[in-house]
């Protein structure tokens, strides 16, 4: 089961992926082209239903995350709403890290990735953006606030689908303080080995060690990411030998300051 659920997950994220892709942009990257012939498939049932490309794909996620809450029912004794809500739970813990992913790639300096990169991220974005500049303002702080809103989003949604379809008794304002708390553990763990930045850094450092292509699209982005982050280090950090000891310093701050990081948080939750 855990097998199927991961890979319900990474279909879940290519079709995310299809969702901040414009056709045109199709014939520019071969690895576009490559992830819109792995979801084509996955779209033919909610081609049927509609035409706009904005609902086949919320349609083809909403029938995998009912899927999947059916194959969770099979295998306890929970009724079905309980399994599609733990199903949506999960749906919607990916998308948060994946938000909070983004929303650090757009703080970073940006000017390794190319221009599609640059306009997919702002697309995923852009929604929430517009919202902040509703709420917010004027917009100085603007990034800060959506960090927040991001998080704000993840525990409302956590907590009311825990609330409506898992009803265990718990009360609302308990889970809400309970998922603020985990949205801030999950932070944490994107740079706490291993996260998703730890795995950047080591990345980096491993392809440093084999010179490869410099325009491979996949070696820019991992530069792009890897580089703004140690950046602060290396400024403190001399080479010793011809070494570069920044990568190794920042996997060891991140996972000290990450995991009483989330030491703190589960204190705090504790009392």
């Amino acid at each position: 089961m855990p097998i199927v659920s991961s890979l319900i997950e990474i279909i879940i994220i290519l079709l995310l992926l299809r969702a901040v892709i414009r056709e045109e942009e199709v014939f520019l990257s071969p690895i576009h082209r490559l992830l819109f012939r792995l979801t084509d498939p996955l779209m033919k049932p909610s081609r049927m239903i509609s035409r706009k490309k904005s609902q086949q794909i919320l349609l083809a996620i909403s029938g995998f995350i009912l899927l999947r809450g059916v194959m969770y029912m099979a295998v306890t004794s929970a009724g079905f709403w309980p399994c599609v809500g733990i199903s949506l739970l999960e749906l919607i813990e990916l998308l948060f890290q994946c938000y909070v992913i983004v929303w650090f790639i757009y703080v970073l300096p940006q000017t390794g990735f190319t221009s599609t990169v640059s306009s997919m991220i702002g697309r995923a974005l852009r929604p929430l953006e517009r919202l902040v500049s509703k709420l917010w303002r004027p917009a100085s702080y603007s990034r800060f606030i959506l960090i927040l809103l991001i998080v704000g989003l993840y525990v409302v949604l956590s907590s009311t689908t825990r609330y409506v379809l898992i009803s265990d008794g718990t009360d609302y304002t308990r889970l809400t303080v309970q998922f603020l708390g985990q949205g801030v553990i999950r932070i944490f763990a994107l740079f706490i080995f291993p996260g998703f930045f730890s795995v950047i850094i080591v990345l980096g450092a491993v392809l440093s060690w084999f010179s490869p292509d410099p325009y491979n699209p996949l070696v820019q982005a991992v530069y792009a990411l890897s580089e703004p982050i140690l950046s602060p280090f290396r400024k403190v950090i001399p080479h010793l030998g011809g070494v570069d000891f920044s990568p190794l310093v920042a996997l060891l701050c991140f996972q000290v300051l990450g995991t009483l990081g989330q030491q703190m948080v589960l204190s705090l939750m504790g009392r």
